[in-house]
């Protein structure tokens, strides 16, 4: 009896989530030692000048084989309706093309999109008004029809603080995210920050022996 493969991937027919397939693809074919071809369109990179001549037959074979890996695999996991899409393309171009053609921005495209966010404020970091104006910046780049996912954008500017902020954190957090906005969340860390940022001025002017010093070490 033939064994199941657990790697299969269903056909794409243009109506799926094409996240979760282009996800279970990409496994697939990674697995299989075809990842290149999806990262770059491999057949056309310039081949090293000062390979041998057995020496870049020898690449551009193993370039041709990953190519061919790639593209059966992907041609092999779409329904025949988007056949045009699929011809005379390497595996990069029609990789590519599916993305531009199906990839749609949803919570996890957000969420992605500030990965690089969510833990970026140091761990003694205090100027709030600073990281906030950053956070902003990055948000102004992101798609226009996303603009209205104002309590998405308060949890992620949340959750990105670090334990200096944590009392903002868990105020915000005994509330329903239909309870704040971004607004509310950036108010309250500015206040948060104004108070961080006069306790350190106090701690870098006080004389190290001082109460004063003492009591902005707590802040």
């Amino acid at each position: 009896m033939a064994r199941m493969d657990k790697r299969a991937v269903p056909i794409f027919n243009g109506s799926e989530n094409f996240a979760t397939w282009a996800r279970q693809m990409e496994n697939r074919i990674t697995s299989k030692g075809g990842l290149d071809a999806l990262e770059a369109d491999i057949c056309k990179e310039p081949t090293p000048m000062d390979l041998s001549e057995a020496d870049k037959r020898k690449l551009t074979r193993e370039k041709q084989m990953i190519e061919g890996i790639a593209r059966t695999e992907l041609v092999m996991h779409l329904a025949p309706e988007i056949k045009d899409l699929r011809n005379d393309m390497s595996a990069f171009a029609l990789w590519t093309e599916l993305h531009a053609l199906y990839s749609v921005v949803d919570t996890t495209c957000i969420v992605t999109e500030f990965r690089t966010l969510i833990q970026k404020m140091g761990p003694n970091e205090v100027n709030g008004r600073d990281f906030v104006g950053q956070f902003k910046t990055h948000l102004a780049k992101m798609p226009d029809q996303l603009a209205t996912k104002n309590q998405l954008y308060a949890l992620l500017l949340l959750s990105s603080l670090n334990e200096r902020y944590a009392s903002v954190a868990t105020t915000f957090g005994a509330k329903k995210p239909s309870e704040f906005t971004f607004v509310d969340a950036q108010g309250a860390i500015s206040k948060r920050s104004d108070m961080l940022m006069s306790c350190k001025a106090d701690l870098d002017n006080a004389p190290a022996s001082s109460a004063t010093k003492q009591n902005a070490r707590h802040c």
